[in-house]
């Protein structure tokens, strides 16, 4: 197995760090990668990074650094902490693949890697390649979002479906499953909207339309809006979320930290006409349904 060397770095300010990179890279690195410190004092998305958090970087090498990059590294940046390790290059997209196994999603239905067969208690199968894009299907959110859908399509006979944030369609998928008339499926990840497709065509589902378009041009009215996102991104779309609601309409949210319960429930609900209909949680994530009054 061919071996590859880490150099982690610091923790150190940012006043530096443009310094540290420059002489990594002169000096034959691969590439640099740090984990940044963000703030985000409320629910508005968009969380900036902290300027004053003093960060590590992990600097990339195909050969082990030479004694001289060692020794100037140390004349350049004396107060510096630097410490290099040796690395066995994995293959990761197999290793995952071999972590990834079938398991119960909601109701009858389990959630199978495509490339393995349905275990025989699982009734009813969504066969999900993830690739790149996320959400296999394991997280919380889309647990209780799954579990919101199947009880929320049992109100209407062939409803209509708005998935916002679908990620790799299994909400979607889920929604033709149990008799969707037209599902509307919709994200603003390229790899996402790929990687849903193929899903929807692996499940030889022919009524999903899955595309990269923005909420706001989505026209018409849907029975069941459902949305996996975040709860800074889904105060964001407040406005097209309920417009996107048909009369007597369900709309799910998931994506809510139990933290932000209050708080996100005072800002959605404000002014919005809608009622709460009822909400659950699953660790440290929350989810809501609300509807559309079927009359103004």
């Amino acid at each position: 197995m061919e071996l590859f060397y880490q150099a982690k770095i610091g923790p150190i300010g940012n006043h530096i760090k443009d310094e540290i990179s420059e002489y990594c890279f002169e000096n034959g690195c691969l590439g640099i990668s740090e984990d940044l410190d963000f703030v985000q004092p409320s629910l508005t998305y968009g969380a900036e990074i902290n300027e004053n958090s003093e960060n590590q970087l992990l600097v990339y090498f195909s050969d082990k650094p030479t004694l001289s990059f060692l020794q100037g590294f140390k004349q350049a940046f004396p107060n510096v902490s630097l410490e290099i390790c040796e690395k066995e290059q994995e293959d990761w997209q197999k290793l995952w693949k071999k972590d990834f196994k079938p398991f119960a999603l909601a109701g009858p239905y389990w959630i199978v890697p495509s490339w393995l067969k349905k275990p025989e208690e699982a009734e009813r199968a969504i066969e999900i390649d993830p690739g790149m894009a996320f959400g296999t299907g394991t997280h919380e959110t889309t647990k209780m979002a799954s579990t919101h859908l199947l009880s929320v399509m049992t109100k209407f006979k062939e409803p209509r479906v708005l998935d916002v944030g679908t990620g790799t369609g299994i909400l979607a998928i889920l929604a033709e499953l149990e008799g969707a008339s037209q599902i509307v499926a919709v994200d603003n990840d390229v790899q996402a909207v790929e990687v849903a497709r193929e899903n929807a065509e692996i499940n030889k589902m022919k009524k999903i339309e899955i595309s990269g378009r923005p909420l706001a041009s989505i026209e018409g009215t849907f029975e069941i809006v459902v949305a996996n996102i975040v709860s800074g991104v889904l105060l964001m779309l407040k406005r097209d979320l309920i417009r996107t609601m048909a009369k007597g309409g369900f709309l799910i949210m998931t994506g809510i930290l139990v933290e932000e319960e209050n708080e996100f429930k005072e800002k959605f609900l404000e002014s919005s006409g809608l009622i709460m209909v009822t909400q659950s949680s699953i660790g440290e994530w929350m989810s809501f349904v609300m509807q559309k009054p079927a009359q103004d």
